[in-house]
């Protein structure tokens, strides 16, 4: 928790910055970055490509839609776990740089 409030305390002389309360049945969801990609007032909420972190992606549609983002598009569709030729991306794999949107490749995007 000290660790979090020091990076809150960074990130926050830097950017705006919210901080959202924890999931508890999801230990690893303080990575809100792989749930959605964001562009100005446009968000994909993403299929992540480990499926125990899955569950996340909901609570961030949430709280986007709370924020009044105006586009939020969903690329989990249906979210068939066998599926192979379904799309999926971890949202840290994706930076923007206000001019160019960079996507790694790896066996999670």
């Amino acid at each position: 928790r000290k660790q979090h409030r020091a990076y809150l305390s960074h990130l926050r002389q830097h950017v705006p910055t919210l901080c959202l309360p924890p999931i508890e049945s999801h230990p690893d969801c303080l990575f809100v970055e792989d749930t959605v990609v964001a562009i100005g007032d446009t968000a994909v909420i993403t299929r992540l490509g480990h499926v125990s972190w899955r569950g996340e992606a909901g609570y961030m549609k949430d709280v986007l839609k709370q924020l009044g983002v105006a586009n939020v598009h969903d690329m989990r569709g249906n979210d068939d776990e066998n599926s192979e030729v379904c799309p999926q991306c971890d949202g840290g794999d994706v930076i923007y740089t206000g001019r160019h949107l960079f996507v790694g490749r790896s066996d999670r995007t």
